[in-house]
């Protein structure tokens, strides 16, 4: 219906070209709008593929698996949403993650760290411990949930147990890998703070999350992610380039040698180190 709509409307307005006499040129009205139309026609079907695929999954509590299709249309709807932002990321220091699950640790600038960090690894199922509000997103929040994302309330002491006591289960028995954001937030200005005003490099670190790799015996991949703030800003006139770094893999003997505090400090000073070389 959509495109039939745009169609009409095209036609529609080359005819007024026509007998108006405005312009001779009256295939690029037709054009645009028939290219508006395709694009909304395929935007509307995927929506409701999704919408129809939603229906038949059934996330359990605690996830025993992702489901393959699932993992596909999430990846492959992050994709898409980071093409039409035109935003390109780049992985550097790939080749250092193992092939077993991991706990991926980075640093917070924008709401698309989640989005460009999928997007990043379509071969390997990856899912975050993330704020209650990202997974009531229509549609893609009940796919994230199915692939393992789970929400955390750091207000609620008691439900950031559970969350990570979850995560550490999904991570131990191999559901997939999981990420977290150790600052909380994103790091940004401040309302009134003035625009010059230089950003930390981190914001202090809430140390809890990196149990989950210490209770499920899993390594911990530090990675630098730069270059998500500046997507609302450049878009859409300008593309954006997001880099993803690989510091380091601290391997399972590491993390359970340290305390929670010395992991913390250890992520941290690996991150910075990263964060400040140009």
């Amino acid at each position: 219906m959509l495109l039939a709509f745009g169609a009409a409307g095209a036609l529609l307005s080359a005819l007024c070209c026509v007998l108006w006499d405005i312009t001779k040129v009256w295939l690029l009205p037709a054009f645009v709008g028939l290219f508006v139309a395709f694009l909304a026609g395929i935007i509307l079907l995927y929506v409701l593929l999704l919408f129809g695929v939603s229906l038949f999954l059934r996330p359990k509590t605690p996830l025993e698996r992702e489901h393959p299709v699932a993992r596909w249309f999430l990846v492959e709807t992050l994709r898409a949403v980071c093409a039409a932002s035109r935003v390109t990321v780049r992985v550097e220091g790939a080749e250092k993650l193992p092939d077993e699950p991991l706990l991926l640790v980075s640093n917070h600038r924008s709401l698309f760290d989640p989005i460009v960090a999928v997007a990043a690894f379509p071969r390997r199922p990856l899912s975050f411990v993330a704020k209650p509000e990202i997974l009531r997103v229509p549609l893609i929040g009940k796919f994230a949930r199915y692939c393992g994302f789970l929400a955390i309330d750091r207000t609620d002491a008691r439900n950031a147990v559970r969350t990570v006591r979850a995560a550490a289960d999904q991570l131990s028995r191999g559901v997939c890998s999981m990420g977290v954001y150790p600052e909380g937030t994103r790091n940004r200005l401040q309302k009134g703070a003035p625009k010059d005003q230089p950003l930390p490099a981190l914001l202090p670190f809430h140390d809890g999350v990196l149990m989950i790799a210490q209770k499920a015996k899993a390594p911990v991949a530090v990675v630098a992610t730069r270059g998500t703030a500046e997507v609302t800003r450049n878009f859409p006139f300008r593309r954006t380039e997001v880099t993803l770094t690989v510091c380091d893999v601290l391997p399972v003997e590491e993390v359970l040698a340290l305390r929670t505090t010395a992991l913390s400090e250890r992520v941290s000073s690996l991150l910075e180190g990263a964060l400040k070389t140009p």
